[in-house]
């Protein structure tokens, strides 16, 4: 299967580790996730004997990661990174300390011709850095920066005495491996969900209905979400959920807010 996406970062840290039993921290959902980057590190090392290779080991050592969000919140770097908060100025600054040990994890989505297949992977002990970052204008033209993070991942050991460094769980639905991922990153303040004020609406061509999300987190907005159309032939949407008829067909509107999705199945008619 093809992968075809990349969704929900999250970090919670490590609070103690004793006998191999790990506990966690409650955890945080980075943002909308861009791109990641996972480099395994290898050990090919060879035992001679007789002036002959006797022996040859090529196991996994290491695992690095690099990481790109749309945004690292303040209470983000804070979790991840280790930037301190100044309470009595309300300054934030980044130290030159690693950033605390934790768990990672995302989910990926896998597809083969119309079938989906979502991915929660989980990396139980690794710690971030920043990448080196990058901010610039050009006269009227903005070249937009993104949250980049550098981690490095430490193995842990299975009864056997096995390394392991990431684990894998396969789902058939969104829902499924987004409440798997929130389990394991013990994230408990982005269970409600994102609904829209309909499931199907009916609009001519040439018109426009709204959608409006409810029952989302509070203080996000309309234009907090990212909404999409999956067939832009029938309808359009706008960053504030205004869907406009295009042609007579369907599509289905997409809203998403940090994980939380919420679709409604548009009708278009022919025009009056």
């Amino acid at each position: 299967m093809a992968g075809i996406g990349l969704k929900c970062f999250g970090f919670a840290r490590l609070v103690s580790e004793t006998d191999g039993a790990r506990t966690y921290g409650t955890g945080m959902l980075v943002g909308k996730a861009i791109q990641a980057n996972l480099q395994w590190q290898t050990d090919d090392s060879k035992l001679f004997a007789d002036d002959a290779v006797a022996e040859t080991y090529n196991g996994i050592t290491g695992l690095e990661i690099d990481a790109t969000a749309d945004d690292l919140t303040p209470e983000m770097e804070m979790l991840m990174l280790g930037t301190e908060k100044d309470d009595e100025t309300e300054e934030y600054w980044d130290g030159g300390d690693p950033g605390p040990v934790g768990e990672y994890g995302y989910i990926r989505v896998l597809q083969r011709g119309n079938f989906s297949l979502f991915r929660v992977e989980i990396i139980p002990k690794i710690t971030f850095r920043r990448n080196n970052e990058d901010m610039q204008t050009k006269g009227q033209n903005v070249t937009w920066g993104t949250a980049g993070v550098h981690g490095s991942a430490a193995a842990v050991f299975s009864g056997a005495g096995k390394s392991r460094f990431r684990k894998k769980k396969y789902f058939s639905t969104w829902e499924a491996a987004y409440a798997y991922l929130l389990s394991e990153l013990n994230i408990t303040g982005n269970t409600q969900g994102l609904t829209l004020n309909t499931t199907a609406a009916t609009v001519a061509a040439g018109s426009t209905v709204t959608l409006t999300p409810i029952s989302v987190p509070t203080g996000v907005t309309a234009t907090d979400l990212h909404w999409e159309s999956d067939n832009v032939a029938a309808a359009t949407v706008s960053s504030g959920g205004v869907v406009t008829g295009v042609a007579a067909g369907e599509a289905v509107i997409s809203a998403e807010y940090k994980g939380l999705v919420a679709r409604a199945r548009v009708t278009v008619t022919a025009a009056q």
